[in-house]
């Protein structure tokens, strides 16, 4: 019974400091929201190489692709911003680049071992 009245009472107190209730959700300028979205493209244009490299090879490695390295990257001709990256084990990708930051890999492939 004792337990009973203090797990009312404490419930009272909860209720009373307003747990219930929320706060009004702030109203959202949709198109400040938009002009305020990052542009990868133009972030990737502003990096130096050996930063861009590093973005080749995430982009290669989520591709599912083994590359321990990229040793070189390289605008190219393709659809949005399109980078050539050679992986330190020869091999050859095609890294195309979105607006919101998705990118597309098309793997060339090992470099035949002379």
């Amino acid at each position: 019974m004792m337990r009973a009245v203090l797990m009312l009472a404490g419930l009272g107190l909860l209720s009373a400091c307003g747990g219930g209730a929320s706060a009004p959700a702030p109203a959202v300028n949709e198109t400040t929201t938009n002009e305020a979205a990052l542009n990868y493209q133009a972030a990737v244009l502003d990096l130096s190489p050996g930063q861009r490299n590093v973005v080749m090879i995430r982009a290669i490695q989520d591709a599912g692709i083994t590359c321990n390295h990229v040793t070189e990257s390289a605008p190219a001709k393709g659809e949005g911003l399109t980078f050539r990256a050679k992986c330190d084990d020869g091999a050859s990708h095609v890294v195309s680049i979105a607006a919101d930051g998705n990118a597309k890999v098309i793997s060339a492939g090992s470099a035949p071992k002379r």
